[in-house]
């Protein structure tokens, strides 16, 4: 079987013998489950955050940026690419911390339960520090601790490193001025043996500066493994090789070597070989290893991945510990692979006979084939039409399968609502966004193929009216108030409820002739074709019945005003009147107003209820002239008859009735009267004049009533200054003009006097007057306007 491999091959498994075989134990001999973080996430970890320093991190959680899942081929940006984020052998590896600062602390905590087969734990760690030259208690640090189940640590679990110059395995990097403490990953076993049975804890831990400016984080990867000593004997060969755990600071076998690893040549079987382990703390355990050959069962597993690809398993075993260093595949289609878990893609399907073989460092090969058959996959495919929220989309299936029968459909909707397996279902979405939609679909022989698409839910748009409770037979403004996330509106199309015609204007007027509760409603259409409806209940009110009646028609004189609005409906609270004249306008209900020029004027008024609806009403209101009440009087004498003289006068039409008052009880309606008075004295007369319209107008005079006419005149007078009979004059009553001539006995005139009042005092020219007969002549006007003469003589004594 030696032949099997060439020299090619053989350096090849050499150069990646030590990589190989840390993955074989990783993935096939650890039973740590996820310790090696390869199911690509932390299952089995827990994880907390906190502050430094010194480090407390109890606040439980994984954090995402703080504890992180690396995978491919990058390599840390500090480190100038020399420092791989995925331990080597692996495909992912954790990454504690981060280069953000702040004084920040994380820790990954794993536990499992030592047994015979995982009684030595390997970790795999590398480190990242920033070097703030701080005192060594605020420097950014990586912490190590293991304990038992009673919290207890264990002997030689910890390891404690703090960024600084010169520890050894630690590079130093100038990065963008700061100083970069790093180490590569270094490998670390510890001897669980004194604790098979127990749960272990082991607790990695990193943080920042104390200070909070500058950083620290580490990688790890994790595996178990029996605490044994691996050999590679095959029967017949004259070279074994033994190799003992990895992950110690120091080896020492029984036959001196102080290698991980020995080369035994010609051995003899049934020899003991032993090997003490020192482990980075100190600690130390001794293995040993009976010699013995081994032997090789090769198998493998394979699962058909559909797409014309298959996932490769080797499930080869040996006994006595010989170690599976070397394999080879050959997939049957030309191609070969010497992972020991390979994926292999072929171009066409079909059946390919697959062979494995496997062999230790000394070539104990061994080999199976086995028929594989390859199958393609479905073709994923669906159609849809894009709809508005709220609108049942339909999703049809255009998937299609090589060479087999579609038997199940598995779709996602992307919006967190259960999916469907109907092949063509409807769904609904109640939101507007972009939803990713998938479709898996699986064919007879389990294949399955999946494929996603955008679908765009349209927005629809949001119907909102607004619109205030109105009075009936009023213009209603109804307002549209809607709108639409994307777009625009593009139509409108109002009902008012009460069967009248449909408006389809954005903003409409409308009025309700009948009081009462109506439901609008509006259905809007955006230009997406999206559409949305609403109603809104809008009572509208009774107005009342505006109505009042006035009285007077008279200028200046107050017309009363009365409200006889009515509201069968509700109560009327308010009024408003307009007199027409440009006077002040009032809100008394039953006003009093006076107009102060004859017209014709509108009055308006206007009534309002309790919810506020009026009604108003005009009526046309002639104001009319007053009269002017007017009057003359002769002059009154006792028991004769006086004349009143009516000169009362109106501006348009006419006066129909006179309410004369003579001032002694006694009353005419004649337009001129005659009054006769019984008795003297002053007397006051008042005439009130009427209108044919009702208007009113009154005025007051004095009469004066006076006695009858008398007249007693002397026949001598003695002037001789003894103020008795020293002038001459008559007595008169009732006289309103007077004039007295004397004369001469030869008939020449010789005194006149125009005032009962003054008479003559017997003198001529000033001189006096001779003792002689005189004759008078005087003429008198009584009150009666009635004219007297009175013709005399008298004789003047001295």
């Amino acid at each position: 079987m030696k032949s099997l491999f060439t020299l090619k091959h053989f350096l090849l498994f050499i150069e990646i013998l030590f990589l190989t075989s840390l993955n074989e134990i990783c993935t096939a001999q650890s039973s740590c489950t996820n310790a090696d973080f390869e199911q690509n996430n932390f299952a089995g970890w827990s994880g907390t955050t906190g502050t430094c320093c010194p480090i407390s991190s109890t606040n439980p959680g994984i954090v995402a940026g703080r504890h992180t899942i690396m995978t491919g081929p990058g390599t840390d940006p500090f480190t100038n690419g020399q420092l791989t984020v995925v331990a080597p052998g692996g495909q992912y590896s954790a990454r504690l911390g981060n280069s953000s600062s702040g004084s920040e602390a994380e820790q990954l905590i794993y536990s499992f339960n030592v047994g015979s087969i995982n009684e030595m734990f390997i970790y795999r760690y590398a480190v990242v520090f920033e070097d703030p030259n701080h005192t060594v208690g605020d420097q950014p640090r990586f912490e190590i601790r293991v304990y038992d189940q009673s919290g207890v640590s264990v002997p030689c679990g910890t390891y404690l490193v703090y960024s600084s110059a010169g520890i050894p395995g630690f590079k130093t990097e100038n990065i963008n001025g700061s100083v970069i403490r790093w180490k590569d990953w270094t490998t670390v076993g510890i001897d669980l043996s004194s604790y098979v049975g127990q749960t272990v804890t082991i607790e990695f831990s990193t943080s920042d500066c104390g200070l909070g400016a500058h950083f620290g984080y580490a990688y790890i990867d994790c595996y178990c493994s029996p605490l044994t000593i691996s050999s590679d004997y095959c029967p017949g060969s004259n070279v074994a090789n033994m190799v003992a755990p990895p992950g110690f600071e120091g080896y020492l076998w029984s036959t001196g070597d102080t290698s991980q690893s020995i080369t035994v040549n010609n051995p003899q079987i049934g020899v003991s070989y032993t090997v003490t382990l020192i482990s980075v703390s100190g600690c130390s355990v001794t293995l040993t290893n009976v010699l013995s050959p081994g032997s090789i069962s090769p198998s493998f597993t394979f699962q058909n991945q559909c797409n014309y690809s298959a996932q490769f398993s080797n499930t080869s075993t040996a006994t006595n510990n010989i170690s599976l260093t070397n394999i080879l595949w050959d997939f049957g289609d030309g191609t070969t692979s010497t992972l020991s878990a390979p994926t292999h893609l072929y171009s066409t399907p079909g059946v390919y006979n697959v062979k494995l073989t496997v062999g230790s460092q000394n070539s104990c090969d061994s080999s199976i084939t086995l028929p594989v058959n390859i199958i393609g996959i479905p073709n994923s495919d669906f159609s849809f039409a894009p709809q508005c929220e709220g609108a049942p989309v339909q999703f049809t299936d255009n998937s299609t399968s090589q060479g087999s029968t579609i038997t199940s459909w598995s779709w996602n909707f992307g919006d967190g609502l259960p999916g469907s397996i109907i092949q063509n279902p409807l769904h609904t979405y109640t939101a507007q966004n972009n939803f990713s939609v998938s479709l898996i679909v699986k064919d007879l022989n389990g294949c399955a193929d999946t494929i996603a698409k955008t679908i765009s839910v349209l927005p629809n748009p949001v119907a909102l009216i607004s619109a205030q409770d109105a009075c009936a037979n009023k213009i209603v403004l109804f307002k549209d108030s809607s709108f639409i996330s994307a777009g625009n509106i593009k139509s409108w199309h109002w009902n008012f409820g009460d069967n009248s015609q449909t408006s389809t204007v954005q903003n409409p007027t409308h009025s309700y002739s009948s009081p009462g509760a109506h439901t609008v409603s509006l259905r809007v259409t955006g230009n997406n074709g999206c559409l949305d409806s609403i109603t809104k209940l809008l009572n509208i009110f009774p107005a009342p019945n505006a109505d009042f009646i006035s009285t007077g028609v008279c200028v200046n004189n107050p017309i009363n005003f009365t409200d006889k609005s009515s509201d069968v409906y509700s109560f009327i609270t308010g009024w408003l009147w307009n007199f027409g004249d440009g006077s002040a306008l009032s809100n008394i209900r039953n006003p009093n107003h006076s107009y102060n020029s004859e017209a014709s004027y509108t009055v308006m008024f206007i009534a309002s209820n309790n919810v506020g609806c009026i009604d108003s009403v005009e009526k046309q209101l002639t104001i009319n002239p007053n009269p002017v009440a007017n009057f003359s009087a002769d002059d009154a004498c006792l028991n004769k008859e006086t004349k009143f003289t009516n000169l009362s006068s109106i501006a348009s039409g006419n006066i129909n009735s006179w309410y004369w008052n003579f001032g002694d009880r006694l009353s005419s309606h004649i337009y001129s009267p005659v009054h006769k008075y019984k008795g003297i004295g002053i007397y006051d007369v008042n005439l009130i004049v009427v209108s044919e319209q009702g208007c009113i107008d009154s005025t007051k005079g004095v009469v004066e009533v006076k006695e009858d006419y008398s007249f007693w005149i002397p026949n001598a007078f003695t002037p001789n200054a003894d103020d008795l009979n020293d002038v001459f004059k008559p007595l008169v009553i009732g006289a309103v003009d007077y004039r007295m001539e004397i004369y001469d006995r030869w008939g020449i005139k010789i005194f006149v006097s125009n005032s009962e009042l003054v008479g003559w005092d017997a003198k001529i020219d000033g001189g006096p007057a001779q003792a002689d007969v005189y004759v008078y002549r005087i003429l008198i006007t009584d009150v009666c306007s009635e004219t007297h003469t009175h013709v005399g003589h008298f004789s003047l004594l001295r």
